[in-house]
Order: C-alpha cells, then sequence, then structure tokens
C-alpha cells in the first residue's frame, strides 16, 4: 500500500503546522515557576542515558509530573527543541526513520540528498528542530541533548538569570543536572491523536545549583526544518524538510540557507517553504518562504480564507485521491466496528450517525470515509488509526 505513506505524511504536516501557530504565544517561565512544588534532591530519579527519561515518561507521565529529575551523565546544550519532543522515542518512530535507498536523491561530498518524501520520514520520525524567542520574563526553552542530538534531547526552560550566570549557549557541555519536571502551560494540538498521547513537559531549572559545568564546548547536532509546497509533473506537493548541522560546523547558518536556497529547486521542483524554522532569528531568505513567523500563519490571508484553513484544504484534497482512499478503506474494512466507533469518537463526529445498522460493514467503512472527506476531517482520523497501528502504515 504505497500510498499510506504520503497520508502519513499529510496527518502530520497539518499537525505541525497547527502546532506552529503557537510557536511565538511564550512558554510563560512565570506560570510554570509558580506550579508544581519545589524539587527535594533526596527523592530523584537518576538517569544516564536520554532513553532511560522517555521510555518511563512516555509510559506513564502522570507518575513523574513534579518528580526531581537527576541526570548523572554529561548533556550538551542546545538552542533548538524538537518539533514534538520524545517522538524520537516514541514507538514506530525508529521504523519511520528508516529510509529507503529510493528516497536518497543523490550523495555528494558534504550531503546526503533525500528526496522529499525521505525527508518527510525522517521529520515524521522524530527529526526536525526549531528554535524559540525568550519569553517576556526571558525564560528559554531549550534541548539537553545526551546523544549530541538535539531532535532526540530533553526540554529544559531556564530562567534568564541561570542563563547569564553559566554563559550559557549552544554547544555548552553540563556535567550535572537537578530539576523537576513540571507541564508546559500551552498544549499540542488535541485534534491529533498521535500528539495527544506525547506529555508537553520540561525540566525546570531556576536555581544555580540545579546545574553543574565546566565552561566546556561540544559538538551538538540539530535538524531546523520547514514545510515545503511545491510543484512537479503539474501536481501540487507537500513534504517536510529538513538540514543536518552540526553546532561547530564552519558558517552553518550560511550552509542552512544555502542547502534550503537550493533544495527546492532540485530534480525539477518549483517550490516555497512554508514556515521559517529559527522564530527568533529568522534563516530562510523572504523570497523562498511564505510565513516568516506564527504570527503570520495565523493571519496571514487569500481569498478571503484564513490561509491556514486553504493550506490545510490543500494538502488533505492533493492527498486523498482515489488510489489512496482505496487504501485506507481497505485497511479500515480489516479493523472491527468498535475501534472505528472509537476513533471516530475521538475526533468529535457521533459513530451512531456515522454506523447504519442492518447494512454491511464495508458499507459502514465507506459511509465514515465519506463523513470525513466532506468534513475535511481524514487526516485526524487517520492519526487515530496510525497511533495505533504504525507498523501498517511503515512499509
Amino acid at each position: 500500500m504505497p500510498n499510506l505513506i504520503h497520508a502519513v505524511r499529510s496527518t502530520k504536516i497539518e499537525e505541525s503546522l497547527i502546532n506552529y501557530t503557537l510557536g511565538d504565544q511564550g512558554i510563560d517561565g512565570a506560570s510554570i515557576a509558580s506550579s508544581g512544588v519545589d524539587y527535594d534532591v533526596n527523592t530523584t530519579y537518576q538517569i544516564g542515558e536520554e532513553w532511560q527519561f522517555w521510555n518511563p515518561v512516555l509510559d506513564d507521565y502522570n507518575y513523574f509530573r513534579d518528580k526531581t529529575i537527576e541526570i548523572t551523565s554529561d548533556v550538551v546544550l542546545s538552542e533548538w527543541v524538537a518539533r514534538v519532543p520524545g517522538l524520537f522515542y516514541k514507538a514506530g518512530s525508529d521504523a519511520l526513520r528508516n529510509v529507503r535507498k529510493s528516497n536518497i536523491e543523490y550523495v555528494n561530498k558534504n550531503w546526503t540528498h533525500y528526496t522529499p518524501l525521505g525527508k518527510s520520514r525522517k521529520v515524521m520520525g522524530g527529526i526536525g528542530t526549531l528554535k524559540f524567542p525568550a519569553d517576556k520574563d526571558g525564560y528559554r526553552l531549550v534541548s539537553l541533548a545526551m546523544n549530541q542530538n538535539a531532535s532526540s534531547g530533553i526540554p529544559a526552560l531556564i530562567h534568564p538569570e541561570i542563563w547569564e550566570y553559566y554563559k550559557m549557549r549552544e554547544g555548552l557541555k553540563i556535567n550535572k543536572i537537578v530539576a523537576p519536571l513540571r507541564d508546559m502551560p500551552s498544549e499540542w494540538s488535541l485534534k491529533f491523536a498521535s500528539t495527544r498521547g506525547i506529555p508537553k513537559a520540561c525540566l525546570f531549572i531556576n536555581q544555580i545549583d540545579q546545574i553543574e559545568t565546566n565552561n566546556e564546548d561540544a559538538h551538538v547536532r540539530h535538524h531546523p526544518f520547514t514545510i515545503m509546497k511545491y510543484e512537479k509533473d503539474g501536481a501540487e506537493y507537500f513534504d517536510f524538510v529538513f538540514v543536518n548541522i552540526d553546532s561547530d560546523q564552519k558558517d552553518a547558518r550560511k550552509n542552512v540557507q544555502i542547502f534550503l536556497g537550493e533544495y527546492i529547486y532540485n530534480d525539477g521542483r518549483f517550490g516555497q517553504y512554508l514556515i521559517e524554522p529559527d522564530i527568533s532569528n529568522p534563516i530562510i531568505g523572504s523570497q523562498d518562504i511564505i510565513c516568516q513567523s506564527p504570527l503570520e500563519l495565523r493571519t496571514k490571508m487569500e481569498d478571503s480564507n484564513a490561509y491556514l484553513d486553504l493550506i490545510q484544504h490543500r494538502i488533505h484534497d492533493t492527498t486523498f485521491n482515489d488510489q489512496t482512499l482505496d487504501e485506507i478503506k481497505h485497511l479500515l474494512d480489516h479493523l472491527n466496528e468498535k475501534t472505528l466507533k472509537r476513533y471516530a469518537k475521538n475526533i468529535g463526529l457521533n459513530p451512531n450517525t456515522v454506523f447504519r445498522t442492518g447494512v454491511s460493514h464495508a458499507s459502514n467503512t465507506a459511509n465514515l470515509l465519506d463523513i470525513c472527506m466532506d468534513r475535511k476531517m481524514m487526516t485526524q482520523f487517520l492519526d487515530e488509526v496510525i497511533e495505533e497501528y504504525p507498523e501498517k502504515f511503515n512499509n
């Protein structure tokens, strides 16, 4: 079922666009500071590797909320934060990141160029970072990378006085951290099952003795990502794009600009990027991008329709063609009615009006698809299926 991966891509692009509109809303560090309890160094959960944090937190976040986390091994600070922190370690993500040879466009001495679908698979599997501005009180959201990879790192919110005291920067090596795990005020989009299942949380660092550092630097990789709208062979497509950058790479920012500027024209593409990965200091040239900030994405108007709504409709219409819908129909016909009713209810549909009595299961799944298509809810519904059956889409 080769078209299902394209359908998965569309759900994640829509999810990312919705979440991106919140990117300039601020993380409200003062609110986090006043919530929860003071950290207790006598009752800590110790971790020495990233998976020791993410696996249990993804499994039972409520248990770890407000618990004190002690990181006993070296971490490297990055000002770039994962598109969805924790997604890298979520079940099914590693299979998505496993790009096929057919997804490699070409290789040169500096880059491995993936096709747009190859790039999208990587981003859907947890690769991809954004850089956020400090909030109104000076708090900064960063990644603590134990594997020198910001896309898989642990998010942390740092008080401005701590930032200045330790002269924090990209690539700073930190030897030890003791901090409580707190909720972040804003939420990921509640429309999508995959992000509903990932807690939006961070370590909260607002005291000098929570950190130990020798003021040394180490390299850390980050992956600025965006979404590309492009034309090829007379059709319109949408795909994720990212760039792999090391913090110690010479002219790193310039290299990102060069790569992105060339990529939209490679292989006969004629494209533009939808969103800016560095919200605090735009990196993509204005001629190559449609929305340079979350505010512009929220408010941009085209043909009297909200631009975000228009893009969502275009993604929906270009993805769900007859062949893709046939593949989705085949998949749903093999799921039981109880499961499908639960998915329908989760996205706001009334299962009793979708599933009729006295007709075949195949007729009910056809009716379900018709309703999702008419109401532009196919991406949300499909995300419910992806969440429980990722293996059906990864091949």
